[in-house]
């Protein structure tokens, strides 16, 4: 079924209030766009800033895009984590978006769950008070553009713990223990006696690129993480 939707405004989803100045930022994007947005409550509740265009608009803030095909339904934000859940209905999937996060990117986003069958037009998602995820599919578009199969299964709830869901993604929050890397760095930089037999010796220099290497092998692997 091909169709073509313009809706404006549609994922919406609320952050817990920062500590600083105990305000909420509200993230949301259009369904017809790729793009996803913020604004701090802050300048919502104020009134007078409200009514003025030339200033407000400039606190609302464009923070990346989710990608080719990656026009979203619902969304929510789980508050005990801080993550960004929300329906990508072109890719039958649900991704995820940890909002400490300084980027939002392609990189940066973490795909939950994608599957053809099970995920066709994944239309609303929310986080209980037990910290699970929840997401129901309803093949929404073959019902208002062609017709439901009696004999399928046309709705489903899935669900699964907020960890396992972002266990291994982007959205990850778990806190990342160091490799045996550590270990390999110690023994080349602990002193070590050569052996008797030995007819050549590491130069200082040599020691100092493998452990150059080393540490920027691992660092550039935890930013992929």
């Amino acid at each position: 079924i091909n169709f073509q939707w313009d809706d404006g405004l549609f994922g919406l989803a609320v952050s817990k209030a920062d500590p600083e100045d105990g305000f909420a930022t509200l993230y949301f994007h259009p369904l017809s766009s790729t793009r996803e947005f913020s604004v701090s409550t802050r300048f919502l509740r104020d009134k007078q800033l409200a009514t003025n265009d030339s200033a407000i608009y400039k606190e609302f803030k464009i923070l990346g895009t989710r990608g080719p095909n990656g026009q979203s339904g619902s969304q929510f934000l789980d508050q005990l984590t801080g993550v960004l859940f929300y329906s990508l209905p072109n890719l039958n999937a649900v991704a995820c978006w940890r909002t400490t996060n300084k980027v939002y990117t392609i990189k940066s986003q973490g795909r939950v769950y994608m599957n053809v069958e099970d995920m066709q037009f994944p239309n609303d998602i929310k986080v209980d008070n037990q910290d699970r995820l929840w997401v129901l599919s309803d093949r929404l578009h073959q019902f208002i553009y062609g017709e439901l199969n009696p004999n399928d299964i046309n709705f489903r709830i899935l669900t699964a713990d907020v960890k396992d869901a972002i266990d291994h993604t982007a959205c990850d929050t778990k806190p990342k223990t160091l490799p045996d890397i550590i270990t390999k760095l110690g023994d080349i930089l602990r002193p070590q006696k050569p052996p008797v037999s030995a007819t050549s010796s590491q130069h200082p220099t040599t020691i100092f690129i493998h452990t150059f290497l080393y540490i920027a092998i691992y660092f550039t692997a935890a930013t992929f993480m």
